[in-house]
């Protein structure tokens, strides 16, 4: 849900899509969800990180 800032203004902040609050609720929310976008995407590379040092660990490593 995305809040029109320029249908916010003074006359109708009762409303309850248009108060103040909402509003910085929904900010929050946009950003929550572009952080754990981000956390995902880290994840990711992680993961990726993890595997291929393990490969190379496996071709370093000569068998026992």
């Amino acid at each position: 849900m995305v809040i029109n800032k320029s249908s916010c203004n003074k006359r109708n902040l009762s409303r309850l899509a248009c108060s103040p609050i909402d509003h910085r609720i929904q900010k929050l929310r946009d950003k929550t969800q572009k952080n754990n976008k981000e956390i995902s995407e880290l994840r990711e590379r992680l993961q990726a990180t993890k595997q291929s040092s393990r490969e190379k660990f496996m071709q370093d490593t000569p068998p026992i």
